[in-house]
Order: structure tokens, then C-alpha cells, then sequence
């Protein structure tokens, strides 16, 4: 008899890796082929940003910077 549970208790075990495999392979397979895609290009920056004002000699003085 005992023989009888541990067999019914394998093929239950050999389904459910059956099944978990047909679930796994194509998951791996799928996350393969996205990895291999190109990453999207990215956003344009609408619209550009406006150029930087010129300082005046006075502020440029003050400041001690020269731009």
C-alpha cells in the first residue's frame, strides 16, 4: 500500500513541475528578448531653454565674475 501513495504522491510532484516549467520557460524566454530591445529615446526638451542674459560691466565688476 505503501508503495501505491508514494508513486500517485510523484506523478502529482511531476505535474506540478511540469506545469511550473511550461510557466518559467516562456517567462524566461520573454524577459530575454526584453532585454535585447533598444531603450526609447528620450523626451525632447520643449521648449529650449532660453539662452543665459548678458551682464552688464557694472555687475560684472561687482560680482568679480566674468562671464
Amino acid at each position: 500500500m505503501r508503495r501505491g501513495v508514494g508513486r500517485a504522491f510523484a506523478a502529482n510532484v511531476g505535474a506540478a513541475m511540469t506545469r511550473l516549467l511550461r510557466t518559467l520557460i516562456p517567462l524566461g524566454v520573454m524577459l530575454a528578448i526584453a532585454g535585447c530591445s533598444a531603450p526609447p529615446p528620450p523626451e525632447p526638451t520643449y521648449p529650449p531653454p532660453p539662452p543665459k542674459k548678458q551682464l552688464d560691466a557694472k555687475t560684472q565688476l561687482e560680482s568679480g565674475r566674468k562671464y
